[in-house]
């Protein structure tokens, strides 16, 4: 019998499908009819939005691939609209978005109330260990990041890709930030030091889904006391983001294979061969709506989480490979026959719906700046055969270096203890035919090896940030499942009590009086721009009427540091713009010590827009003005210029 409250909301679900195709119906005629608005006009309005005046880089051939790509979107959003409009009452009716959405709220409630103290210490925890950096001078890459994508308009940030520096995501976020709060470097990095907040708090709800709370609280430790993650988490850059997004897919994946292991359950009539999971990977109960529920949003979680993780940096992409090729493994292994193949259909739907929202989400990109300025820049073009194999091990060796950075000797011993137990619980699992961790977790490191053999690139060390959390939890899972063998309740609890006491008695006071992440070069430093620009306010050069006859050179790290603070101290852009033949004579030229650059070369930097003769025999002078911390600062001399 149906019952009286499921038809009322099955008779209002049709309403509301008709909002949503009316909502894309209308975004479609907009779509359309921007393709139709010409050249002149749109240049114009670029024009006055951007930063000097002329929006150069809109080109007609650009806004003939727009155009097209407007058209496309609206003609495919009209046949969408006339797709949900017209679907049949009854399919809504199978859908049921209501009860789903209420499941998954419900189940995602239950986890956070029931350790609802912890992590609102674990979030505390890592705000008090992450805000003394969070005013640090700013970065080359930041600065860079700011300037060029999240200062302008938010169409520029959002559908220009000149290089990888644009995580759009993130870039977004930032504009938002700086929108409501200013400019100041606190502002451009909060997006990313929530992002790396929260990683503590989800690293403990991953703990807890698949492991214990003993589980949980040492993982969350280690991100906590990370030092990569904590100086990452106060730069305005995109990677605590990806880390993030990955514990999210996790949870997600966790509560799909719990919801479809119960309902395969349910419906599978060899009751007697399902009363035990032998290889369900996590300590969850039966859903409050019993075995026999649907899948709440599980599934479209995992294919936003994953695709909003490659809208802020493509090299999610090896994150969503170790995910969805772990939940892929698991899956199979631990699903019943009845429900394996349904559980495949789902996930190669998410698959490909990863697929698709990404590149809808890059579209303005794609449109802009073509698929190439994605997929063929400097930073992702295929190394050769004999620079990618030997670029191996010096690229494991930085990542490792990096990852285990400011380590004391008793955290490397409960890491590596941890780790230790892990292989033996693996080894135990393995001999007991439960290949619950060993076969799912090889395939997904297995599925990055391919990946990067196919791509042949060396990415930065940066790239593997998600890492951090899922070794802590392999080794929080290590304590956990040694420590239940223990049946003394009051040894279990002396035993971790002081593993848990000794790495933070012993971690702490390394990781708040190490220098090594003021000291970092990572994404570019430069301390003391500030200060030079203060120093070239000083300077007759700041009074001139024409910046752009007194220009002011220099190249990385010092650039866009120094283009950020030169903007919030008043000293005109101008003066930063590429010299001429005329104004090179008038140039102030810095330079960075600590990186070996020279005032030659950082004038070759400039390449072919070099306005100085370098083949004639008499090469420019220049003069020491000021030394300010690592930056030199250069008056050039009279110069032979180019005919």
């Amino acid at each position: 019998m149906t019952n009286p409250s499921d038809d009322s909301v099955h008779l209002r679900l049709p309403h509301w499908t008709r909002i949503v195709s009316l909502v894309i119906a209308c975004g479609a005629l907009i779509s359309i009819a921007g393709s139709f608005t010409s050249y002149d006009l749109l240049r114009g309005f670029l024009d006055r939005y951007s930063g000097d005046g002329s929006a150069d880089a809109y080109t007609p051939g650009v806004h003939d691939r727009i155009t097209t790509f407007l058209l496309f979107t609206g003609v495919i959003g009209g046949l969408l609209a006339a797709t949900v409009w017209w679907l049949p009452k009854s399919l809504w009716d199978r859908v049921e978005i209501r009860g789903r959405t209420r499941r998954t709220i419900e189940d995602w409630f239950a986890i956070t109330s029931e350790n609802a103290l912890l992590l609102s210490l674990f979030f505390l925890c890592a705000v008090l260990f992450r805000i003394p950096f969070l005013n640090d001078p700013i970065r080359f890459d930041e600065a860079y990041t700011y300037l060029n994508y999240a200062r302008p308009p938010v169409f520029i940030g959002l559908s220009t890709y000149h290089d990888p520096n644009n995580h759009v995501f993130n870039t977004l976020l930032i504009h938002l930030s700086t929108s409501l709060f200013g400019y100041d470097p606190w502002a451009i990095r909060l997006p990313a030091f929530l992002a790396g907040c929260l990683c503590m708090f989800f690293t403990y709800l991953v703990g807890v889904t698949f492991g214990n709370k003993s589980c949980g609280i040492l993982a969350a430790l280690i991100v906590c006391l990370s030092s990569a993650l904590i100086e990452y988490s106060a730069l305005g850059r995109g990677y605590t983001m990806v880390v993030l997004f990955t514990l999210l897919e996790i949870i997600v994946a966790g509560q799909i294979l719990k919801s479809s292991f119960n309902s395969s359950s349910a419906n599978s009539t060899g009751q007697d061969e399902l009363k035990t999971p032998q290889i369900v990977p996590l300590n969850a109960k039966e859903s409050s709506q019993g075995s026999d529920s649907p899948n709440g949003l599980e599934w479209p979680l995992m294919v936003v989480f994953s695709s909003l993780g490659l809208w802020t940096i493509p090299s999610m992409a090896y994150a969503n490979a170790m995910v969805w090729t772990w939940l892929l493994i698991t899956g199979v292994i631990s699903e019943p026959q009845v429900g394996r193949r349904r559980f495949i259909i789902c996930w190669m739907t998410g698959v490909a719906s990863v697929a698709l929202l990404t590149i809808a989400l890059y579209s303005p990109i794609i449109a802009t700046s073509g698929l190439k300025s994605l997929t063929g820049n400097d930073f992702v073009k295929p190394l050769t055969r004999d620079q990618f194999l030997k670029g191996i091990i010096p690229g494991i060796e930085t990542t490792a270096s990096l990852l285990l950075r400011d380590w004391n000797f008793v955290a490397w011993a409960v890491i590596v203890i941890g780790w230790v137990m892990a292989v033996v619980e693996t080894i135990l699992l393995t001999l007991h035919k439960k290949p619950l961790f060993p076969v799912p977790f090889a395939c997904s490191v297995l599925s990055v090896a391919l990946l990067l053999l196919v791509q042949h690139v060396i990415p930065p060390a940066r790239t593997w940030l998600f890492l951090i959390p899922i070794c802590a939890l392999i080794c929080g899972w290590g304590w956990s499942s040694t420590l239940d063998k223990i049946r003394s309740q009051s040894l279990k609890s002396k035993v971790s009590g002081v593993a848990f006491a000794a790495l933070v008695a012993t971690q702490i006071p390394f990781s708040t009086t190490s220098e090594s992440i003021r000291q970092s070069d990572e994404t570019g430093r430069c301390p003391d721009a500030e200060r030079v620009v203060q120093r070239l306010l000083e300077m007759p050069i700041s009074e001139s009427q024409d910046a752009a006859n007194f220009p002011i050179v220099t190249t990385t790290p010092i650039s866009s540091p120094l283009v950020f603070h030169a903007q919030r101290s008043g000293l005109d852009e101008q003066h930063f713009a590429i010299p001429t033949q005329e104004t090179i004579h008038y140039a102030i030229v810095l330079v960075s010590r600590e990186h070996g650059q020279s005032p030659e070369a950082v004038l070759r930097s400039l390449g072919t827009n070099t306005p100085i003769d370098w083949s004639h025999e008499e090469q420019p002078n220049f003069t020491l003005i000021d030394q300010i911390g690592e930056v030199e600062i250069y008056q050039i001399d009279p110069p032979t210029l180019a005919e």
